[in-house]
């Protein structure tokens, strides 16, 4: 309630308007207010049949880009960040509905020209409205930042709803511009917006790159071409970028010497975040947000990482993940534990074996499972749906649909729609004729447990337990085979060894 409060004041939306809507909503409010303000008009929404038109006519919405992640465990990263990137692109470029050239244009001294072609006036000609409305709202974030820093809890507590609010609010505007339902839907704003997002972040690893080298010198960091003449007497790392995301950079520290001390990496995280952002437009500004001991990359948007974040002048570490099953929802809750044990085992650890060791005997528990001497397991291998409309409506045939019509053929309660439904996956009959089909063997816990019904051991250990650890154990040449079998402890070397030596692919068809 305090966030769709602190939303409402900022936008100046009624507050069930907050509730009810989307962000499209808010952000009209705001520009409808300042585009009355300079005497201009807003055109109405479209209807569905023009919204169709935009689509068709433009081109597609490019969106950010994203570097290929160096795959595998990687160690020793700094994390940098661009603070509030689409917005700041936007201020720093002039980038507005009411300064799109769209026919003939000034002198051309006068015009801003994006990667992607789109032209807007320099705001020497005309400031544009939005890129006032997100100055204010930028502004008014930092200052209540400051404000939390000396609040009593429960002013915090407010202030951080409102902070929270102003960084929906600020990240709102590029997404509606790019909304063909909204009044000032405009593809060349937006192309514009994710078209220097994605030069910048390329522009970045390069500058990056041609720095090679840094050095801590009594407790500052100092690039190679900043130093005088003879050897350096400091510790030395060479960087790397290994992964870049939108509005993020990913930059390894291999030591020269001695090892990456975390003040050592605070340093040169913010050392290289002063530099890039000396050659950006303002307010455009890139900071150092944390530094991963350790991390391992799987794909685009795919990634682990132990990290440690400076809280004044305390670190706090955490394990952060995105794109993995920990925070996936298709997922039976032993599959998330198992996976977030591995993590840690691995990350914080180093202990690859451990977590070996640790997914043996989840799959052993599973393969013994017996619910009368094991009932909590049930639990955690319990899989939830929404039920969002009536059996009928649905198309094909889901397994949670399925049990509904179960339970209201054996009465008593039934879910209603808009509930999750919880289910399990029981063993069904065998041979080609009789076979039972997947959708028909969810069945409900409690009915399992009261009944003593046998789950599908083999899909869990198969569907649900494999696939996600083994997109992590592949990187240290472990197959599934050394999962579901006992073998000699190893340590981290030598699974590293093993991952340069060549092997088949594996894909999830064959699990």
């Amino acid at each position: 309630m305090d966030k769709y409060i602190a939303l409402s004041r900022a936008s100046g939306s009624l507050l069930q308007d907050i509730v009810n809507g989307g962000q499209s909503g808010m952000v009209e409010n705001l520009l409808l207010r300042r585009f009355r303000e300079i005497s201009r008009v807003v055109p109405p929404k479209p209807d569905s049949g023009l919204s169709d038109e935009r689509y068709v006519e433009n081109e597609e919405l490019k969106g950010g880009a994203v570097l290929v992640p160096e795959k595998g465990l990687v160690e020793d990263v700094v994390i940098l960040d661009y603070k509030s990137l689409y917005p700041t692109i936007m201020m720093a470029h002039n980038l507005c509905y009411s300064t799109v050239v769209l026919a003939d244009s000034p002198d051309q001294n006068d015009i801003i020209t994006s990667p992607s072609g789109g032209r807007f006036v320099s705001p020497n000609v005309s400031p544009g409205v939005m890129p006032q409305v997100l100055k204010e709202l930028l502004d008014q974030r930092t200052e209540t930042k400051r404000l939390m820093k000396k609040a009593s809890e429960e002013e915090r507590r407010f202030l951080d709803a409102k902070q929270y609010a102003l960084k929906i609010l600020l990240n709102s505007f590029y997404g509606y511009s790019g909304y063909a339902r909204a009044r000032l839907y405009s593809l060349a704003l937006a192309n514009a917006v994710t078209s220097f997002g994605r030069e910048n972040i390329i522009r970045t690893k390069k500058i990056i790159d041609d720095i090679g080298s840094v050095y801590v010198i009594e407790g500052r960091a100092v690039f190679k071409d900043e130093l005088r003449l003879g050897a350096p007497t400091g510790k030395g790392f060479d960087l790397n970028v290994v992964y870049g995301d939108t509005d993020s950079v990913f930059v390894r520290l291999s030591p020269h010497n001695e090892p990456v001390s975390l003040e050592d990496a605070g340093l040169i995280g913010k050392k290289i975040a002063e530099t890039v952002t000396s050659s950006l437009p303002q307010p455009m500004e890139l900071v150092f947000e944390a530094f991963a001991r350790r991390g391992i990359f799987l794909a685009k948007k795919r990634y682990a990482l132990w990290i440690f974040e400076q809280m004044g002048e305390e670190w706090k570490d955490r394990i952060k993940v995105r794109g993995m099953e920990t925070v996936r929802r298709d997922w039976c809750g032993l599959t998330s534990g198992t996976l977030k044990t591995c993590l840690e085992l691995v990350l914080k650890e180093g202990k690859v074996d451990e977590a070996v060791e640790h997914v043996r005997s989840v799959v052993v528990r599973l393969q013994n499972l017996d619910l009368s001497q094991d009932p909590g397991i049930l639990e955690e291998l319990t899989l939830t749906r929404r039920y969002t409309k009536s059996t009928g409506s649905y198309k094909n045939k889901q397994p949670h649909i399925q049990l509904v019509e179960k339970m209201r053929e054996r009465g008593g309660k039934v879910p209603t729609v808009g509930d999750r439904v919880p289910f399990v996956i029981i063993r069904g009959k065998g041979g080609k004729k009789n076979k039972t089909l997947f959708v028909d063997r969810a069945e409900d816990p409690e009915f399992v447990l009261e009944n003593n019904i046998s789950l599908d051991t083999e899909y869990y250990v198969n569907k649900q337990i494999l696939p996600p650890v083994m997109r992590i154990f592949e990187s240290f040449g472990v197959n599934k085979d050394r999962l579901c079998s006992s073998r000699a402890q190893s340590s981290l070397f030598s699974f590293a060894g093993e991952c340069n030596k060549p092997q088949k692919q594996k894909s999830l068809f064959d699990f």
